[in-house]
């Protein structure tokens, strides 16, 4: 025999019988969440009610309070909502978000592409020429071309620190310049750092930072590494008004370099990457090369500007030729 259902007709006493015990069942199985002061007696879910016709559940058969029924679509509604909240941050990827390092480093492909080529100059010809200095040039001889190199950027020194407004600085680097040129043997021993003059630098990159300039977006130079915009600025003004170069050209200007200005540039650069080739080997070991190249000199930058030591703590900007005024 074959039964049919006829939903607009209503339903049976069989079926009206089903839907009451499954509202008891609903009831007890929700008491301890929708029992509450001032309810009649425990209720089902407004959401039992949702699948059947209009007038075959009605208050008196679900027992509900007038205020029952509002309540209950309440709490059902702000479930709704914390349930939709949730499912939206859930959906919400962390890895698209902008981060510091993406909003300091906005053409980071290109700035990769320009790593990539400058570490494959470096392992061409950058690392060999330093290894090389190293075996060839004994410790006291390497630390000497690095005192007399550092000897010539000091009136540069001091004139940014003038800019800066830090006259004590500017007043140490001038006494340096003046004390390892002449009793240093033009720099080749530090006697100034011996009686407490300690060996800053200050270049114009540093002046623009300590006037507020930013520092972003990165930049990575080809074969002058990592830099900024306002750094490059500061490269540029560096080499055409360094007082040192100015003297050595005859005036200021680029591309009148001499023998002097040439043999400083090429011991420069070989001297200062023999001494970073264990600290770029340890970063070259890491998982990302070019992430830490990059964190590593934002980090030193930073600390460049606000005037912060090797061990961390923060130069008071006043002191008299190199000892602190607390």
């Amino acid at each position: 025999m074959r039964r049919s259902w006829t939903l607009c007709s209503g339903p049976s006493a069989t079926w009206r019988a089903t839907q009451k015990r499954v509202r008891r069942l609903a009831s007890r199985a929700f008491r301890p969440y929708i029992e509450g002061p001032g309810l009649r007696r425990p209720v089902a879910l407004e959401a039992w009610t949702a699948d059947y016709p209009v007038g075959v559940l009605d208050d008196d058969d679900l027992g509900l309070h007038p205020m029952t029924r509002s309540s209950i679509l309440t709490r059902m509604r702000l479930g709704a909502c914390a349930l939709a909240t949730a499912l939206l941050a859930a959906c919400v990827n962390p890895a698209d978000q902008p981060t510091e390092a993406t909003t300091a480093d906005p053409i980071e492909p290109f700035n990769r592409t320009v790593f990539a080529v400058n570490s494959f100059a470096d392992d061409l010809i950058g690392k060999p020429v330093a290894n090389l200095y190293r075996r060839a040039v004994p410790d006291p001889g390497r630390e000497s071309v690095s005192n007399a190199l550092a000897n010539l950027r000091q009136p540069w020194t001091a004139t940014n620190s003038v800019l800066q407004g830090e006259f004590g600085r500017a007043g140490t680097a001038a006494a340096r310049f003046a004390l390892n040129s002449t009793i240093g043997f033009f720099g080749f021993f530090d006697v100034a750092r011996d009686i407490g003059l300690r060996h800053r630098d200050e270049d114009f990159g540093q002046t623009l930072g300590a006037w507020s300039a930013s520092g972003d977006p990165y930049l990575v130079l080809p074969l002058f590494g990592p830099s900024s915009p306002r750094d490059a600025i500061g490269f540029v003004v560096d080499g055409a008004l360094d007082p040192i170069t100015v003297l050595a050209q005859g005036g200021i200007g680029w591309g009148r370099g001499n023998a002097l200005t040439t043999t400083r540039t090429a011991l420069s650069y070989v001297s200062g990457r023999e001494r970073t080739l264990e600290v770029l080997a340890e970063l070259e070991r890491g998982q990302d090369y070019y992430a830490a190249m990059r964190s590593a000199f934002r980090q030193r930058r930073a600390a460049e500007i606000r005037n912060e030591e090797p061990g961390g703590d923060t130069v008071p900007r006043r002191f008299r030729f190199g000892a602190d005024m607390d």
